[in-house]
């Protein structure tokens, strides 16, 4: 939920910017008299001819003249800032969710008792903890008991009636990293690579950042401890059109190359030895998908693919998409703003992830996928890769930011209240789109929730700990 309320805040923002530049250059464009009578310098030079007891000059023709190219070129910036926060207002009679309208139902069930019973639960549940102007989409997921049950609610686009769906495909985010070291575990199962190997090892050619002879390994990338921060704080190609422009946060990736992460790797200083601190880094997630590819000799694309999606069965699961897929996208949102009937929305354009980047964050799924990725979670060791999830899952170490939680390669675990087993758990955020998956092995319960707008994680929570009681 932070990371979509920084978002907001910061479209909210730009757009206030955008408005009193686009109400200045209106104003310079057609009164630049009145602009030029008004300005700083003309007022000062008021203030010395009265001083001074002159009569003050008439304004200039060339300040009138300034004054509306000024204008011009104000209203020409407030029409690019326009075009790229493209801001919506619409008007709902009813929320996009109603817990009166939209209920979790079962998939191919029984009509028993028992399913009756979770689905009041689920009810309830979500009634009690999702506010209902948070998403544009919501679409939920629960295994449990090998049933199926789901929530739709909200519109795939904001103008149009059509609701989301478990087909309808998200962004996921972050919880890429998942998929990113699920493949690492495969690659260990099969004695490939080893955690302890140096990433330079992968990288041949690069120059990796060394702290006193200790150098980054494959677990330090895959437990976010190398010492790499979040992101490079050098810019990418077009950094500064992307600022100027109020591109930054519309595709902040795009021209993360490897040759861009290499030279930033070349020149960084690590501020710590790797290993000695918990700093999750979408940096060191990428650096580590790219190497795994390095090592195969396959893109990231094909490399998940052939070692996660194809064996569970996850077609709907990516990194780019077909026609038919395309038309199943829900359209990702800024969480609305809301006044009454009236909300203020922000869409976005998808993230576009290069080779350097890929690895933390460039998957797009859907519900019913990735059910079949938590069902193999819930299931490992058993099931097909078992043994390298089971790897995913056990805890290496403490997350001190966190209480109660620890990493495995790229997954967490944490205590909760009301929760006698571990529950792991991953999220996600991209521009307009939010996930959250969770799940506890001993209870054999799982929940995906994917949103465009926030994402109630508390949701899941609670949803777990409902079925714990069962």
């Amino acid at each position: 939920m932070c990371h979509s309320m920084i978002q907001f805040a910061l479209y909210g923002l730009y757009a206030i910017v955008t408005l009193l530049v686009l109400f200045y250059g209106l104003y310079s464009f057609l009164l630049p008299r009145l602009r030029a009578r008004l300005s700083l310098w003309r007022l000062l030079y008021r203030v010395y001819c009265a001083i001074r007891r002159k009569s003050a000059k008439p304004v200039a023709r060339w300040r009138i003249w300034w004054a509306r190219g000024a204008g011009a070129v104000c209203l020409i910036i407030a029409c690019i800032w326009l075009v790229n926060l493209h801001p919506q207002i619409c008007i709902f009679s009813q929320p996009l969710y109603d817990p009166a309208m939209h209920h979790w139902e079962v998939e191919n069930g029984e009509g028993s008792p028992e399913e009756a019973q979770v689905l009041k639960q689920l009810d309830e549940v979500t009634q009690r903890e999702w506010h209902r102007d948070n998403a544009v989409s919501l679409c939920a997921g629960v295994v449990f008991n090998e049933k199926t049950y789901v929530l739709n609610a909200g519109r795939k686009v904001i103008n149009r009636a059509e609701p989301p769906n478990a087909d309808t495909l998200f962004e996921i985010g972050s919880i890429t990293k998942v998929f990113t070291c699920a493949a690492l575990a495969g690659l260990i199962e099969e004695q490939q690579v080893s955690l302890d190997d140096p990433v330079s090892a992968l990288l041949p050619g690069w120059t990796i950042p060394e702290y006193q002879g200790r150098k980054i390994t494959i677990r330090d990338l895959a437990t976010h401890r190398s010492g790499l921060p979040r992101m490079p704080d050098v810019p990418m190609p077009g950094a500064v059109a992307d600022g100027v422009l109020f591109r930054g946060l519309i595709d902040p990736y795009r021209n993360g190359t490897p040759q861009y992460v290499s030279e930033f790797l070349a020149q960084y200083t690590l501020p710590r030895a790797p290993g000695e601190q918990d700093e999750y880094s979408n940096l060191g997630m990428g650096v580590l998908g790219y190497a795994l590819s390095q090592k195969t000799g396959q893109p990231y694309e094909t490399l998940i693919k052939q070692r996660i999606l194809e064996p569970l069965g996850m077609n709907d699961t990516g990194v780019r998409l077909n026609a038919e897929q395309e038309a199943r996208f829900a359209q990702g949102y800024i969480s609305p703003l809301r006044l009454g009937q009236i909300h203020l929305i922000f869409p976005m354009q998808r993230w576009n992830f290069t080779e350097g980047f890929q690895g933390c964050g460039c998957l797009h799924s859907t519900v019913h996928d990735m059910l079949k990725f938590v069902r193999t979670n819930i299931g490992a060791p058993d099931g097909p890769l078992g043994k390298a999830m089971e790897r995913v899952q056990e805890p290496l170490f403490d997350v001190p930011d966190i209480d109660n939680c620890k990493i495995g390669l790229g997954m967490f675990s944490i205590k909760i209240e009301g929760l006698e087993d571990l529950m792991y758990w991953h999220n996600g955020g991209t521009g307009g789109y939010n996930s959250f998956m969770a799940f506890s092995k001993k209870y054999k319960a799982g929940v995906i929730i994917l949103t465009t707008g926030i994402c109630e994680e508390k949701l899941g929570h609670e949803i777990l700990k409902v079925l714990a009681t069962r």
